[in-house]
Parts: structure tokens; sequence; C-alpha cells
């Protein structure tokens, strides 16, 4: 794990039973922000490739502005960051989709869990 998951779990632990059903609501479309930033990670991504390579291309071999390890490094850390707020998002969704339903399980499904009314 990393530690955004980590930090975003250990808080989301100490606050679930004061959380009420609109809260994990509101948590659980987590997952789906995450989806989204995903797929604007991966386009991302895709356009830097082209980019990098386009100037690769015109300059017949090294060019752009990744050629020395720090840049380097700071690009993947940055991206590597990146996923893990994406990674802590979808985590934290299905924490909360995982107690939405245990909820439900034990007031009956489909009656009214506890916390509904807080």
């Amino acid at each position: 794990m990393t530690v955004m998951i980590d930090s975003t779990r250990t808080l989301f632990e100490a606050a679930r039973e004061r959380l009420s059903d609109q809260d994990l609501g509101s948590l659980v479309d987590l997952g789906e922000h995450a989806a989204d930033d995903a797929r604007r990670m991966a386009l991302f991504c895709d356009g830097l490739a082209c980019i990098i390579e386009a100037d690769s291309l015109q300059q017949g071999g090294r060019a752009g502005s990744f050629q020395s390890g720090a840049t380097i490094g700071n690009l993947l850390a940055v991206l590597g960051s990146a996923f893990d707020a994406i990674g802590s998002k979808a985590d934290l969704g299905d924490a909360a989709r995982a107690e939405l339903l245990a909820r439900a399980k034990g007031a009956g499904w489909p009656g009214g869990a506890r916390g509904a009314a807080k």
C-alpha cells in the first residue's frame, strides 16, 4: 500500500461508525471519480509519450525536457503520486460501499440501514 491509501484508510476506519449512510454514499462516489481520473491520466501519459517521441524524431535523437535522471525522476514521482491519489479514491469508495452493504444486511435488506437518520 501507499501513503495516501494508508492515510485515507486509517481516517475512514476511525470515522466509520460516525458516518451517516448519506456520508457513505458520498464516499462511494469516489470510485467513479477514480475511474475518471484514471482515464484522464491515461490520456495524459499517451499525450506526453507522443510529444516526447515527436521531439525525438524531429531532433534526431534525444530531445525534450525529460533527458536527465532528475527530470525523469521528478516526472515519475508526480505520476506515482497521482496514481496513489486515484488508488486512495478507489479504495475509500470500495470501503464505503462495503460498509453500506453491511449496514443494509444488518438492518434487513432493503429496509433502512442504521445511520440514515443521522
